[in-house]
């Protein structure tokens, strides 16, 4: 999908619109942003969009996860035989 223009609206539009923009956003013509007392509070955009999004935080949590855990410091070969062993 080609990526949609961002369109701001007030709360109170969005409440008086709300089937029309649920239209625009759904048919891809934009993503919408909600604002209330000027400030954006919730973005409304379509499901394959979200998905992707949500996909894309799962992939970057894996890859971090993996960093992560292939960067981690091993204990020296000596002290694990040791432990294995009970050898003091």
């Amino acid at each position: 999908m080609a990526e949609a223009k961002t369109k701001t609206i007030s709360s109170t539009e969005f409440q008086r619109n709300i089937g029309a923009v649920i239209d625009q956003v759904r048919n891809g013509k934009s993503a919408v942003i909600v604002a209330a007392h000027g400030r954006p509070q919730v973005a409304i955009l379509p499901v394959d969009e979200y998905d992707a999004l949500m996909e894309a935080r799962r992939q970057l949590a894996w890859t971090r996860l993996a960093r992560l855990t292939t960067e981690s410091v091993a204990p020296p070969t000596d002290q694990v035989l040791e432990a294995s062993t009970g050898d003091d």
